[in-house]
């Protein structure tokens, strides 16, 4: 239980710091340039496997995908494009509205949590108690008995 404590509180931070991570920065996709002219490729998601767990097609690459959104088209035809490199060596295009919004909706929930915790530390009342004018007192009295 503790475990999916600590991942449900991690894990909002770390998606959205690796989203915009990958949002910053444009990819070299030769599949999507040719198919999408005047688009920018923009990663959000990839096969998580590693480079040596992968088999390796006949022209020397590496089977997996890689998810997309296209900048500027995404904000008037949201949609995501995956490439997927099949075990042949070709490249296989497919587009998600779906999964654009599950995306989205998954950046949504974890901007809320991160905001929700922010909001909640800034709110907390000080664990210390407050200094009264009996405190001050009684301090002073203090000193002057020493």
């Amino acid at each position: 239980m503790r475990a999916l404590a600590i991942l449900g509180f991690a894990l909002p931070p770390l998606y959205l710091l690796m989203l915009v991570t990958c949002l910053l920065w444009s990819v070299d996709e030769p599949t999507l340039t040719a198919a999408y002219p005047d688009q920018t490729p923009r990663m959000i998601t990839s096969d998580m496997r590693k480079w040596n767990q992968r088999a390796k097609t006949p022209d020397g690459g590496r089977e997996g995908w890689k998810a997309y959104v296209l900048f500027p088209s995404v904000l008037s035809d949201p949609k995501v494009v995956t490439v997927k490199r099949l075990p042949d060596g070709s490249m296989l295009v497919s587009e998600s509205v779906a999964e654009f919004w599950l995306h989205a909706a998954f950046a949504l929930i974890s901007l809320g949590a991160v905001g929700w915790f922010v909001w909640k530390v800034v709110t907390m009342p000080s664990p210390t108690p407050k200094w009264t004018e009996a405190d001050r007192k009684r301090d002073e009295a203090m000193k002057n008995a020493r």
